[in-house]
């Protein structure tokens, strides 16, 4: 199930890369989220949920009909719409609201977010995310036959799974194993951690300008992309992104996994072509079938592989204990040492 070479057909599960396959054994991949894994869980998109602020407004007599529908139709971006909103209703205030739509999730949704984002929490990485729900840190692993195996084997080398802590971007994820950064801030809130919620213009502005003495989001985005990185439910269309990228000089190599519909495979290679010219490798599977919820299959899977590599690299580990122990027994019983 682990190949390198490149897809020339869009699959429903495709493989795990297995350079990429062989960091997460070695503990060297953070997992970056977008919205496209919030909104399996029925959180909105962000395009939702500008457009809900923006009701609000005219709901509330901020604006007229007129003005509502006009901008309603011709402003494409949620950025710009939640601008517009922060000054008609405030900013403290949408940021407050936006907490409170985190919290009304039905159980049923908060479910199909557990499932998921444990999926996610199986592959044992760091984490950094532009979602605010903070789902990902309550998700637990996977329990299955897998899980207990590989929590055996955990035991016999005394290596427990550690819970999922969240850090600000100071920590710059330098040890970065089941950390989680709240690039864009979190609805819930900490009090271990800084949490401002960058949601209008202004904040992105302030947050990815350049600051010699303070870190942010722009100097965290510089150091974290000198590592590897996988992007899930994110389009990589964001600029504040796409031009830290690819540090002066580095070579990381990155993964994107993105759905696709089948009869893009005429053009994936164009895909598969602009990606790499930014050092990412695009990882596509299908969306033909079942949507976007095929994301929850591919990354299922691909919890179990990484789980069963993971036991099966304990396994060798103990087998080679063993053999260097029989080794040492023979070279005493040869030299007449063994008693």
């Amino acid at each position: 199930m682990t190949v390198n070479t490149l897809q020339t057909d869009i699959l429903a599960i495709p493989p795990i890369p297995s350079d990429l396959l062989d960091k997460f054994l070695n503990d060297e991949v953070i997992v970056f989220i977008g919205n496209g894994v919030s909104r399996l869980g029925g959180i909105a998109s962000w395009k939702d949920l500008a457009l809900s602020f923006w009701n609000e407004c005219f709901q509330t007599g901020k604006v007229n009909y007129a003005t509502y529908s006009r901008l309603k139709n011709e402003l494409i971006d949620p950025l710009e719409l939640l601008s517009i909103c922060s000054e008609k209703l405030g900013s403290q205030n949408i940021k407050d609201c936006l907490k409170a739509k985190m919290s009304f999730i039905s159980e049923k949704d908060k479910q199909k977010l557990y499932e998921i984002y444990g999926y996610i929490r199986d592959f044992q990485a760091g984490y950094v995310t532009t979602n605010y729900d903070g789902f990902l840190e309550d998700a637990p692993l996977t329990f299955d036959s897998l899980r207990r195996e590989e929590d055996e084997l955990r035991k016999k080398f005394e290596e427990p799974v550690q819970p999922l802590q969240r850090v600000n971007l100071n920590d710059n994820l330098e040890k970065h194993k089941n950390k989680i950064v709240y690039l864009h801030g979190s609805a819930r809130s900490s009090n271990k951690v800084d949490n401002k919620i960058i949601l209008t213009l202004n904040d992105y502005l302030e947050h990815y300008k350049d600051q010699k003495d303070k870190q942010n989001g722009k100097s965290f985005l510089k150091n974290l992309f000198n590592k590897t990185c996988l992007f899930i439910g994110y389009g990589l269309k964001e600029q504040e992104i796409l031009q830290h990228i690819v540090p002066p000089g580095n070579l990381v190599t990155h993964y994107l996994l993105q759905g696709m519909f089948k009869d893009n495979a005429c053009i994936l290679k164009e895909y598969q072509r602009y990606y790499k010219s930014i050092h990412i490798e695009l990882i596509p599977y299908s969306l033909s079938e079942r949507g976007y919820v095929q994301l929850a299959a591919v990354l299922q899977e691909w919890s179990k592989e990484i789980r069963q590599q993971r036991i099966n690299k304990y396994k060798k580990l103990i087998q080679t204990q063993e053999d260097e122990k029989n080794i040492a027994l023979i070279m005493e019983q040869k030299h007449g040492t063994f008693k």
